[in-house]
């Protein structure tokens, strides 16, 4: 079942134009519009890696972390994000630029949601799985200094039980080695998979995807 389209409201709409004001739109690089979703935990490296997509293709990113700022200034909640997540996109694509929203699309409603908004548009959204050893995902977390205006998550232990809860969604449980999370089989097609435990790595894999959107 897709979500219909949320009206927002006028504190909503007041966060979104503060966000929009914000919103330097880059020039696209790439022949043709491009919408790069991303699926992965937090500390998985997604903001990281949309930082490192973006220099390449030419593209904006769609923060999900500032659109919470600006919704928590105006004390609204976080049900809408995810439709002004998408109304930036769209602004984004019909402003000559490509879009990376880095939020988590592992649920199936929000892809579809996504997919929805972008059908007039004839711009297919991809997604790029990112992940990474989970004991590299915690030093991250616990190594970050957040304060109020930088992050949805405000502490650490914050992030960790955020980690924790949304776990099931990308890993299964396995008995191997006395015990591991093992990355699910994912039910949908992805453009690509990027493991950012070693930073040499995943930064040459970013490129390799990149040149691949400026190819086609």
């Amino acid at each position: 079942m897709i979500q219909k389209r949320e009206t927002l409201t006028k504190k909503e709409r007041s966060a979104e134009k503060a966000f929009f004001a914000n919103l330097n739109i880059k020039k696209r690089t790439t022949k043709t519009p491009l919408v790069v979703a991303l699926i992965g935990l937090v500390g998985s490296g997604k903001t990281s890696v949309a930082q490192e997509l973006a220099k390449h293709i030419g593209a904006t990113i769609v923060s999900s972390d500032i659109i919470r700022i600006e919704l928590r200034k105006q004390k609204e909640r976080y049900e809408n994000a995810r439709t002004i997540a998408e109304n930036a996109a769209i602004k984004v694509i019909e402003s000559g630029g490509n879009a990376i929203l880095d939020s988590d699309f592992i649920d199936r409603h929000k892809r579809a949601s996504l997919r929805l908004r972008f059908r007039a548009t004839n711009v297919h959204p991809v997604f790029i799985r990112i992940h990474c050893n989970i004991d590299a995902q915690i030093t991250r977390m616990l190594a970050e200094f957040c304060d109020d205006h930088t992050s949805e998550f405000l502490r650490p232990e914050v992030k960790i039980r955020e980690m924790w809860r949304r776990t099931p969604l990308h890993y299964r449980s396995t008995n191997q080695r006395g015990g591991i999370w093992a990355l699910k089989k994912l039910p949908f097609t992805v453009s690509a998979e990027i493991n950012t435990t070693h930073s040499d790595a995943w930064k040459k894999e970013v490129e390799k995807i990149a040149q691949r959107f400026l190819d086609a």
